[in-house]
């Protein structure tokens, strides 16, 4: 029987060699997608069975860059394997290129440490779809110019940063958040559950959803329909001032504020609800929460 102390020590001198082997591992594969529809990045399968202790952060970079390839890059750092833990194997299907992401060795025993980052580079000039099936690995979408993007993450968070799109279409997984700035998509679906939606100077017609999860949006601009809703959570818009546009609001327990002037109301225009309109306009905000506040509030200039 190994004597306490001793095993101390031999522990304290693993953790003090860790540093001394780590290995950067670096992989590039290049894809022609000029006569491709839809890139699909399948992470259904990058996930690991942990026995022991096993902390390996992966992260997921999605952006444009001006050569003609797709790029996908994988960059690791780990201790005492030599191979990327990160295979890659790609199918097409008419039209579709599909990125199957998985480790190497998804059983993991004993000590491991390390971090993987996975970067997908999309050509400039390709503004095609780019899909993000079961992602499993929190994911930065960055300066990326395509016709659609379309996600459903697993139990990770998503953050869209200084892009432009058609249309989103985001499923997010049950603790799943969503945090965009400075982006631009001319239609927005969003479908919650327990994580927030926050997105700060965006545009574009949304239809937004959570059941406990909070939504907060800040507008750079607003123009045309936009809805939101939530089971549980709070509503917090903000929208320039002098923005022409109707409001139907609703709440079942909690009062409701705005400090949009509204004229012309119709029905009922109570705390808990409030429906009318600035003037004549084809903009409007529909939202409604059953146990949430709602604020629908301008931003000063």
């Amino acid at each position: 029987m190994i004597n306490r102390n001793v095993l101390f020590v031999m522990i304290l001198e693993l953790l003090l060699i860790l540093p001394l082997c780590a290995a950067d591992i670096q992989e590039e594969e290049s894809y022609s997608i000029a006569n491709m529809d839809k890139v699909i990045i399948d992470q259904s399968k990058l996930k690991a069975v942990a026995i022991g202790i096993s902390i390996v952060p992966t992260k997921t970079l999605i952006t444009s860059g001006p050569q003609e390839s797709l790029l996908v890059k994988i960059e690791a750092q780990q201790f005492f394997r030599k191979s990327n833990p990160v295979k890659i194997n790609t199918t097409q299907e008419g039209r579709e290129l599909r990125i199957l992401m998985q480790y190497r060795n998804p059983l993991r025993f004993g000590i491991s440490f390390g971090k993987i980052k996975i970067h997908v580079i999309v050509p400039e000039s390709w503004l095609k779809d780019v899909e993000l099936y079961n992602g499993r690995t929190e994911t930065i979408v960055s300066n990326l110019r395509i016709a659609h993007f379309k996600a459903n993450p697993i139990l990770t968070d998503i953050d869209l940063q200084n892009s432009n799109f058609e249309s989103i279409d985001i499923n997010l997984g049950s603790d799943s958040s969503l945090m965009a700035q400075g982006v631009h998509a001319n239609a927005w679906t969003i479908m919650g559950k327990l994580g927030t939606v926050k997105a700060k100077e965006v545009s574009g017609a949304m239809n937004i959803s959570t059941f406990d999860g909070n939504i907060d949006i800040d507008f750079a601009t607003f123009q045309g329909m936009s809805e939101f809703s939530s089971t549980l959570g709070n509503i917090n818009i903000k929208i320039p001032e002098q923005t022409e546009m109707a409001l139907d609001l609703s709440s079942t327990l909690e009062k409701i504020k705005t400090d949009i002037p509204i004229m012309g109301s119709i029905g009922d225009n109570d705390d808990r609800h409030i429906k009318g309109t600035t003037g004549p306009t084809s903009n409007k905000i529909t939202a409604h929460t059953g146990d949430g506040v709602i604020k629908i509030l301008t931003k000063k200039s």
